[in-house]
This record gives C-alpha cells, structure tokens and sequence, in this order.
C-alpha cells in the first residue's frame, strides 16, 4: 500500500458507487477526483447517479455506444500495445495508448478519449497540418489577398515552387493567403524590373512596402 496525497497527480483506479451493477473501473488523476467528477458511464449519459447505476438499459446503450465508437479507430491500433483492445471498456480511460497515424503511418501515443475527438485522428504533428490546411481552404474570399490587396498580385513571384510548403504539400496563392499572414515568407517578382525579395504580407499591407530596388533607385 502506498500513501497518497488529496493533490496527487498520479492515476488511480476508481468504482463506481454501485459497482454490483455492473460498471467497469475507470482512471481519474487523484487531485481531478471531485464529487463531480463521478463514474465515466453516468457522467457521459448526463443524468443521475442512482437512476443510471440501476438502469440496465441505459448500461447496455452506453456500451453499444463505445464498442462502435472503439471499433472505428481499431484500424489505427499498435501491435507495440500491452494492453488489448478488449480491456477498454469507456472513452474516459487515461492510459496512454500507441497507434499508427492513419496519414504518416508513424507510432503515437494518445488516450482513447483524446483519439475518439480528434476530427482527423492523426497524431498531434499531422493533425495540426490539417488544421493549417483548413483554415486556408476555409478562409473568406473578403479576407484573401486576391480580394484586399489586388495591386500585389502583380508582384506575385511567377513560379509555383518559390512560394511552395513542403510540410504542408500546399503551393501558396493570393487566393488562399490571408492579407494579414505574416508566418509566410512570401517570394515577390517586381513587374516593373524584375527584382525578386522575400517579405510576408502582412508587413507589405502594413507599410504597403513596394519593389525595394525600385524604391532604392528613386
């Protein structure tokens, strides 16, 4: 036995109150573990305590529930896993679990919870590509440099691979370029003489900077 103190950030077992009902142990950080913070099946279906402890029909929903919901990201299971599959039996289990990223099909490690909300279930690196990308296939027309700045799009370095992302496999256009970006290193051309600099955009919307050669020639 080991002793434990109210603000201990270790993960512990914990029962429901009516365990004869048929309720699996579930995983809380003791200093999380509140009056609130109750049994993961009753606290999922938002209703009391008691009624749902003695309710066999709603325990019978729930599972159903979480075995289709397990079953959609079992594709994505690593076989490094020590813990079986089978053993899960609710979304609040706090273990770390190893899954292949379903797009870069590297080993990961997420709780189930965290894998069941994730819109794209990939890994964190992946996922916060996807929402990179998004935002720019979602951004509104009014706010695109094509839109708010056109004057700029004269200057737009002609050759796709300038102004091409890697990590995101994205070629950077005025349509999907926000007139505020300012992590983007753009390449610029001068329709005028032809110079070529780097600057984002934001800091040319900002200073409505033009061709430096030009500029410097005057």
């Amino acid at each position: 036995k080991y002793e434990v103190s109210i603000g201990s950030r270790l993960f512990a077992y914990w029962k429901c109150c009516n365990k004869d009902k048929g309720h699996p142990s579930y995983q809380v950080i003791v200093n999380d573990k509140t009056e609130k913070n109750s049994c993961p099946l009753c606290r999922n279906w938002k209703i009391d305590l008691e009624t749902y402890c003695n309710n066999e029909e709603n325990q019978k929903k729930y599972k159903e529930k979480f075995g289709r919901e397990l079953k959609s990201i079992l594709d994505d299971w690593h076989t490094d896993n020590k813990i079986k599959s089978k053993d899960i039996r609710h979304s609040d289990n706090e273990e770390q679990i190893f899954w292949n990223c379903p797009i870069c099909k590297r080993k990961y490690s997420s709780t189930v919870r965290k894998k069941l909300k994730s819109e794209t279930g990939a890994c964190n690196e992946c996922a916060a590509k996807q929402r990179k990308l998004t935002q720019r296939a979602n951004l509104p027309k009014e706010k695109t440099l094509a839109f708010a700045n056109p004057e700029f799009i004269k200057d737009w370095h002609p050759d796709p691979q300038k102004n091409y992302i890697k990590e995101l496999n994205l070629y950077l256009t005025p349509e999907n370029t926000a007139l505020g970006n300012h992590t983007d290193k753009i390449w610029w051309k001068c329709h005028i003489c032809g110079y070529e600099w780097q600057k984002d955009v934001r800091y040319r919307n900002q200073h409505q900077q033009k061709c430096p050669k030009c500029n410097y020639e005057k």
